[in-house]
């Protein structure tokens, strides 16, 4: 079978066993496939191109049990407890200093089937960023093409970021998530909004205390931790 033939064949999803055709799956880095309905349960953050079925399988794992995590911890709580900033219904953050974590809502992440929470101390820094059109613009259109708040995370996968191998089991340390962003504004000349997200973050990023909250939260929903799923 030539490399055309094969790139448009039939496969089975490793997880499911379904089979699929060429526009209805995801390859992944051992040549094994994901299927699309499969694909629904993995964050649209992990890069599954870059991992085996293996760490597919285990990914699929802790989503579950983020999943779990959201509905029993982040979905109860009163509105009150939440601090939403941003384009609602779009992009936006919501912030529970309650539980010591935050999710992120946007069109891409709600792809997903299942639902994830970060902790407030996997965050390692974060500020405004902005995205600048063409120098060379058409008339209307403006200096910024984007601009918001950029949350970059310890992250694991980070090849930015050295971690030992005690570091790959702790909490604090993401086990897929760069970055997260949330933009705030579209296609304008000077940079706005951000600035409650800045200050909640401001108020609680390095405070310890809320890795003891987060724990607590994850042992009440899970029994355990939820970096004890990944691995």
């Amino acid at each position: 079978m030539g490399l055309f033939g094969k790139l448009f064949s039939k496969q089975t999803c490793g997880v499911c066993e379904k089979e699929v055709g060429a526009l209805s799956r995801t390859k992944l880095a051992d040549d094994n496939y994901l299927c699309n309905d499969c694909r629904k349960n993995a964050s649209r953050l992990f890069r599954l191109r870059y991992h085996d079925l293996e760490d597919t399988k285990k990914h699929l794992v802790y989503m579950e049990k983020a999943n779990e995590l959201y509905e029993k911890e982040f979905a109860t709580l009163d509105k009150s407890d939440i601090d939403h900033c941003g384009h609602h219904g779009s992009h936006k953050i919501g912030l529970a200093d309650k539980i010591g974590m935050f999710e992120i809502v946007s069109p891409e992440l709600k792809k997903s089937h299942k639902r994830e929470l970060f902790r407030y101390d996997q965050i390692d820094s974060f500020g405004p960023y902005t995205e600048m059109n063409a120098m060379n613009r058409p008339e209307g259109e403006k200096r910024f093409k984007e601009c918001g708040v950029s949350i970059k995370m310890r992250c694991r996968e980070n090849p930015m970021q050295n971690f030992g191998d005690a570091d790959m089991n702790d909490a604090t340390v993401h086990p897929y998530a760069f970055e997260l962003k949330i933009p705030l504004a579209h296609n304008v000349d000077v940079p706005v909004g951000g600035e409650r997200i800045l200050l909640h973050l401001n108020k609680v990023v390095g405070n310890k205390d809320y890795t003891k909250i987060a724990d607590a939260a994850e042992k009440r929903a899970l029994g355990k931790t939820l970096r004890e799923f990944n691995n």
